[in-house]
C-alpha cells in the first residue's frame, strides 16, 4: 500500500488503485501506439498511421461507452481494449491482471506485425 501523506485513514491504499489505473491507461496507450506503428509499417505514411490508430481508439471508446448504456451491446464489450483496461474500474477494484495480459499480448502481436512489415519495406527511401 502507498498511504497518501497528510490524508486521513480513509485514503489508505488509494495509491494501489492509482497505480493500477496508471498501468491500465499505459497499456492502452501502448496498444494504440503499436497500432500506429503496425499501420505505418504495412502502408507508408505517417498521417495514415496516426489516423488509423486514432480512429480505432475513438471508435473503441465510443462503442464501449455506448455498450455500457445499451444492454444489447454489453456482450460485445470484452472485445474492446477499453474494457480490458478500464472496464473493471481499476480505481475501485485495483489490478486487472487478466485484462492487462490481454492488452500486453495484443501489443506484442501488433509489434510482431510491425516488425514483419518493416522487414519487407525498404526504409531507406
Amino acid at each position: 500500500e502507498f498511504p497518501l501523506v497528510g490524508q486521513g485513514p480513509e485514503c489508505q491504499g488509494a495509491g494501489d488503485a492509482g497505480v493500477a489505473a496508471v498501468v491500465s491507461v499505459g497499456l492502452l496507450a501502448m496498444l494504440f501506439g503499436t497500432v500506429a506503428l503496425a499501420a505505418g509499417a504495412v502502408r507508408s505514411g505517417r498521417a495514415r498511421a496516426i489516423a488509423v490508430a486514432a480512429g480505432l481508439a475513438v471508435a473503441s471508446w465510443m462503442f464501449d461507452g455506448l455498450a455500457q448504456a445499451v444492454d444489447a451491446l454489453e456482450p460485445w464489450r470484452p472485445l474492446l481494449p477499453y474494457y480490458h483496461a478500464l472496464g473493471q474500474n481499476p480505481l475501485r477494484e485495483g489490478a486487472q491482471w487478466g485484462g492487462w495480459a490481454i492488452l500486453a499480448a495484443a501489443t506484442a502481436v501488433l509489434a510482431a506485425c510491425a516488425a514483419a512489415g518493416l522487414e519487407r519495406r525498404d526504409v531507406r527511401q
